[in-house]
């Protein structure tokens, strides 16, 4: 068994027993890490307290088989204080973070996104920068489908008017090879795609996003990740429940 030290952002944190708590945070320096906190459900536990979803914590933890253990942990700053629309977009960040990454991977970049994008959330449309984020996530985490040209038959864009996406094929189809495909997918919406791939975060520019475009393009993603993932995400589904 050994012990190191990250900072880590809080992903999900689960109770269980009667007086654990089983997290998962994404961590700087070590990629995405679970570990128990024996005893953190007691009232007197000052690791119990700070243990809250889209903290940023310094940890002190040690390996385990299965999963590692907590040994310290110290706030490093406070949750983002979000309304509930903003907390609804930011669970479902910290879910996609969580099921797209593996246990101690070392993705710093990916870290340091993940913090920037959680505190635009409460300042910028979170629905807008959920998509950043996801598109973004994909492509680093070598998820990123084929949006360049038909992934059967290899036509380019500028010899189509319209393209529909396959989450099966993992990418868009031309007219002909998609014309069993329910899910259009114009020019608009790939293009507010490269636009979100291309966006830095200490450079931002602008443009702009027809809602049409946008939810063409979160339909697409969205069929994408339920297939890759094999499974519905829970933050998604109660966004969709809840209309937003």
């Amino acid at each position: 068994m050994t012990e190191f030290s990250d900072e880590g952002i809080v992903l999900r944190v689960e109770d269980r027993d009667t007086s654990d708590k089983y997290v998962t945070c994404f961590s700087r320096n070590h990629g995405r890490v679970r570990f128990v906190a024996y005893g953190a459900r007691y009232q007197k536990s000052v690791a119990g307290r700070i243990l809250q979803p889209f903290a940023h914590l310094n940890l002190e933890l040690q390996t385990g088989n299965l999963i590692d253990k907590l040994r310290s942990c110290e706030l490093q700053s406070l949750p983002v204080k979000y309304d509930f629309k903003q907390m609804a977009y930011a669970a479902v960040v910290t879910e996609l973070t969580e099921v797209f990454t593996a246990d101690h991977e070392p993705e710093e970049q990916l870290f340091l996104l993940l913090q920037e994008i959680l505190r635009l959330i409460n300042k910028r449309n979170p629905r807008l920068v959920t998509l950043l984020y996801t598109v973004k996530l994909l492509a680093s985490t070598g998820f990123r489908p084929q949006m360049d040209e038909c992934v059967l038959c290899h036509k380019g864009w500028a010899d189509e008017t319209k393209m529909f996406f396959s989450a099966l094929q993992g990418g868009v189809l031309c007219e002909q090879c998609g014309k069993d495909e329910e899910l259009m997918f114009g020019k608009g919406a790939r293009e507010l795609y490269y636009s979100l791939a291309k966006f830095e975060l200490d450079k931002p520019t602008e443009f702009s996003v027809q809602g049409s475009d946008l939810m063409q393009l979160e339909k697409a993603l969205l069929k994408f990740i339920v297939f890759q993932t094999d499974k519905p995400l829970k933050s998604l589904a109660y966004l969709s429940q809840i209309g937003l």
